[in-house]
């Protein structure tokens, strides 16, 4: 629905941002690890699990929020 409003309004979204590399390179770094070590209910993967789940959240956060800001832009200057 989104993505069909702002290609009708011409609206470009960006490309990746650094929240989202973040989320992205550890969540390369992490599985890479715990697969390589065979890392299996250790203090250490609950530890790398949980800041994966943080980091992937925050970038969550910064997308909707950069996602909302977008929209009340066009909603405003279409006013």
């Amino acid at each position: 629905m989104v993505v069909h409003i702002f290609k009708k309004k011409g609206v470009h979204l960006d490309g990746a941002h650094l929240p989202g590399k973040i989320a992205t390179a550890l969540f390369f770094i992490f599985s890479l690890l715990m697969i390589t070590f065979n890392m299996k209910d250790t203090l250490i993967s609950r530890v790398m699990s949980i800041s994966l789940l943080i980091s992937v959240g925050i970038a969550t956060i910064y997308y909707i929020r950069r996602l909302w800001n977008l929209l009340m832009r066009d909603v405003y200057e279409n006013t």
